[in-house]
């Protein structure tokens, strides 16, 4: 039996990594609107940790039996699977979620990773997933013929469906077919991110156009 700090050096550092490098990239998810924002970041990482942490002790327990501790990790990697694939929308032809589907799977990576005691190999891939979620997001939008053509307008309502039903119309009208739309709960209202291309001299009028809409209690570009 273990004592409580020798627990706190092994299983408790590996968890409590999990929790600081699962938030900061949670934190970046969350700023950019994304529907996996903190929370669910580190419930991801701490939650994996936990499944490596709980195999590699099944394995020890029953060393004389055959005990494979990649099992349990490999039934982690199918399930989130399927919470990614929760993630990713189809709209009017269009797909959105597919970032937040591989960040939520790469962040069980990172959980998986420091179950097993490799702390600096986490950071390292959390680090690398900062800077594919941040700075190749802008080089991407100051390509020219990439996704820099593609515009996030963030949308605040007070109701889920009318108001943002007013905001589809808008768009519509103008001639504009977004690409994917990502829709969150807010504590006070409802908010959805559109993605969709337009040339840059629209952008204020648009905004200005949505923000005037009755219900809609802000509108900006992400």
């Amino acid at each position: 039996m273990e004592t409580f700090s020798e627990f706190i050096f092994s299983d408790g550092l590996k968890l409590g990594l999990a929790v600081l490098l699962g938030g900061v990239i949670g934190l970046e998810r969350e700023a950019s609107d994304k529907p996996a924002g903190l929370r669910t970041n580190i419930l991801i990482c701490v939650g994996s940790a936990l499944m490596m942490i709980l195999s590699i002790r099944v394995a020890q327990q029953f060393a004389t039996t055959v005990a494979d501790p990649g099992r349990i990790a490999q039934g982690v990697i199918t399930g989130i699977g399927f919470l990614g694939a929760g993630t990713i929308l189809h709209s009017r032809g269009g797909v959105t979620g597919l970032t937040t589907a591989a960040t939520t799977w790469a962040v069980s990576g990172v959980g998986l990773v420091l179950g097993s005691g490799f702390f600096l190999l986490g950071i390292m891939s959390t680090l690398l997933i900062l800077v594919v979620l941040w700075l190749l997001a802008k080089i991407e939008k100051a390509l020219p013929n990439g996704k820099g053509k593609h515009t996030l307008l963030r949308v605040v309502s007070e109701e889920p469906v009318g108001h943002l039903d007013a905001v589809r119309i808008l768009l519509e009208r103008e001639g504009i077919s977004p690409a994917g739309w990502n829709y969150r709960r807010l504590r006070d209202g409802h908010c959805v991110v559109v993605d969709c291309s337009l040339p840059g001299k629209q952008l204020p009028r648009l905004i200005s156009q949505v923000a005037a809409l009755p219900g809609i209690r802000s509108a900006r570009k992400l």
